[in-house]
């Protein structure tokens, strides 16, 4: 088993932290702090020290009513959880939550699957990507943010290697390609909050029809 190398970025850390990361990227750091014991260790240290600081702070009177409300709430029944799929080790517990028990793959591109999760990061939904050994991702760059989290095999990209549990991030001051190891089938789980942006003639086509 490797362990990840490449983290998520500090600020994305503190903001999971702080409960101020919003859905989709609670879901990456989630997904990848079940891989990564350095990444656990880092936000065990934030925790810790964002205790520290709250407990500093001066008191404040509640909102009247609000105990009353909280015990109330008390008395609510818990909602029904989502089934799990089991049996898959590659995913982890948050992701296949969304996965629902029976995943549709769909294929998009000679080598390529994708499976649209019921989340958005803006306006694009998180998908997760199946990618064939040995393919490459054309040449481009971003018209706005991107995080690849890798679950299973690797890539190959801006001269370093991605494995399982590692995440690249790029933005639109990155243009690069991917190379997936030859070794296995690749899968990640990718956010990207706008459309990729093509660099070559076979990204343009693929970009076309695939829309991603």
């Amino acid at each position: 088993m490797t362990t990840p190398t490449h983290l998520i970025p500090e600020e994305l850390l503190l903001s999971y932290a702080a409960g101020t990361a919003g859905e989709a990227l609670s879901l990456l750091a989630a997904c990848h702090l079940t891989l990564s014991p350095e990444s656990r260790a880092h936000l065990d240290t934030l925790e810790a020290v964002g205790g520290e600081l709250l407990a500093e702070l001066p008191g404040a009177e509640l909102a009247p009513g609000s105990l009353e409300a909280m015990l109330a709430r008390l008395d609510e029944p818990a909602p029904a959880p989502r089934p799990v799929p089991t049996g898959d080790p590659i995913f982890p517990a948050p992701l296949r939550r969304l996965m629902g028990p029976q995943p549709r793959w769909r294929k998009v591109w000679p080598g390529v699957q994708v499976l649209d999760l019921p989340l958005h990061y803006g306006p694009q939904p998180v998908r997760l990507t199946r990618l064939a050994p040995g393919i490459e991702i054309p040449r481009h760059t971003h018209g706005g943010q991107e995080y690849n989290l890798v679950l299973q095999g690797g890539f190959s990209d801006r001269g370093a290697d991605y494995l399982r549990g590692d995440v690249a991030v790029a933005d639109d001051t990155v243009e690069h390609h991917l190379d997936i190891h030859d070794d296995g089938e690749c899968i990640t789980l990718v956010l990207l909050d706008s459309p990729l942006v093509p660099r070559s003639l076979k990204g343009t086509i693929a970009h076309w029809i695939t829309g991603i």
